[in-house]
């Protein structure tokens, strides 16, 4: 596969992400303007107001999922040849052995939950989930809900920072050092790079979430899904943690669940079960 005309430069490593916030930001533009000319926005005087809640709460998650997914299909390219280059230069011996998958999934589920307590007891909050996950009320709004921030943003926000943006710093970082070491470096990444591109990748996904608390929640889990996946090569497993999170985050808000157990203790467990779920993985790991 011939490389990008401009494969070392920041336009290249960046460039997808700025034409996925572009065609979103536009796309949004237009869709609130087709709604404040529309007379759908004037709720007619007879309707219920659980039918207009519903009605508004339905339009939110489309201002949410349109743009998003038109963003996405404009840089569908990009992502399959970054998926394709990731697989092959993920970290050499690093397959998981059986159970450690399922022990990774637990310690982030477990450190997404000490977070998100951690920062509710801090500032009073409830957690740093979206507000959007109660715009629809009763099980199809939860259903919704969780098709939304438990497969669909994910996948979105995993293509473009883990599957994009970190796998073509990864690859021109690689290519570098190759380039500086006259061509005599392994194809493989050195883990300087595989680093570098982890840290960069989770402040970029950090910054890009905004507000404060959420972007120090999004820096330290997009820490996470860069290394589970610079070391598998399998996009499905950020995915697959990433979504995980995020369902148990709006399960526990939707039971009302989340303030009961928001408490100093279950937080120091939850980071205690992180610890130990990060450390029996890197056991298995390094036994296997």
């Amino acid at each position: 596969m011939k490389n990008h005309p401009d494969a070392d430069g920041i336009l290249y490593i960046c460039g997808p992400l700025f034409q996925y916030m572009i065609v979103n930001m536009i796309t949004g533009i237009l869709m609130e303007t087709v709604w404040s000319y529309s007379p759908g926005r004037q709720v007619p005087a007879g309707i219920a107001a659980a039918e207009s809640y519903s009605i508004l709460g339905v339009w939110s998650y489309l201002c949410l999922i349109i743009p998003a997914g038109a963003g996405c299909l404009c840089v569908r390219r990009e992502a399959g040849r970054s998926l394709a280059w990731c697989r092959r230069h993920r970290i050499p011996a690093a397959d998981l052995p059986t159970g450690a998958l399922s022990v990774l999934f637990v310690a982030v589920i477990c450190l997404s939950l000490g977070i998100n307590f951690l920062v509710s007891l801090v500032s009073g909050h409830s957690g740093v989930s979206s507000g959007l996950a109660a715009a629809l009320p009763g099980t199809a709004g939860f259903v919704l809900a969780a098709l939304v921030y438990g497969i669909y943003m994910p996948f979105i926000e995993e293509i473009l920072f883990r599957g994009i943006l970190f796998s073509r710093m990864k690859e021109v970082l690689t290519r570098r050092r190759s380039d500086e070491a006259f061509g005599t470096q392994a194809a493989g990444t050195d883990m300087r790079d595989e680093w570098t591109a982890v840290m960069i990748s989770a402040a970029l996904f950090g910054l890009y979430h905004g507000a404060v608390l959420q972007g120090i929640y999004a820096f330290v889990m997009g820490l996470v899904f860069a290394v589970a996946y610079g070391y598998t090569g399998r996009f499905s497993v950020p995915w697959g943690l990433h979504g995980a999170c995020n369902l148990c985050i709006l399960l526990l808000q939707r039971t009302d669940r989340y303030q009961a157990i928001c408490t100093p203790a279950w937080t120091a467990a939850f980071f205690v079960l992180a610890a130990a779920g990060f450390y029996t993985v890197w056991r298995l790991q390094k036994n296997a």
